[in-house]
């Protein structure tokens, strides 16, 4: 069996509904980010994210809210937001990278067309 832990976010908290009521939400942690680390230095290989008020609206709204923990030997780059997170993972032929092209301006297209280049 696989237990998957889960994180909701609502307004950037950590947080949970009292039978799916938003009026009575709890706070857990200010920083999802701390959730997650706990719960991954206590194993999780997996965490289900709930993004509340994208749940509510209908829209995506904590999209840039989500981590991906991985094998080391999968990491090829980190950065870090208050804990190291992963930034790309190779496996074999399989390449992967948590990319902000609206964050990253110039910097992220050159390493787009750099990959493209290399990989062709």
């Amino acid at each position: 069996m696989i237990i998957f832990p889960a994180i909701d976010i609502f307004g950037g908290q950590a947080v949970r509904l009292l039978r799916g009521d938003y009026s009575n939400m709890t706070v857990y942690d200010p920083d999802p980010v701390n959730t997650a680390m706990i719960f991954r230095n206590e194993g999780a290989q997996w965490i289900h994210i709930v993004d509340l008020e994208g749940a509510r609206s209908g829209e995506c709204v904590n999209i840039h809210s989500y981590a991906a923990f991985c094998p080391p030997e999968y990491i090829t780059a980190t950065t870090n937001y208050g804990a190291d997170l992963t930034a790309s993972v190779q496996n074999g032929n399989i390449y992967g990278v948590q990319y902000h092209p609206e964050k990253s301006g110039n910097a992220g297209l050159e390493i787009l067309r750099s990959f493209c280049e290399v990989k062709g």
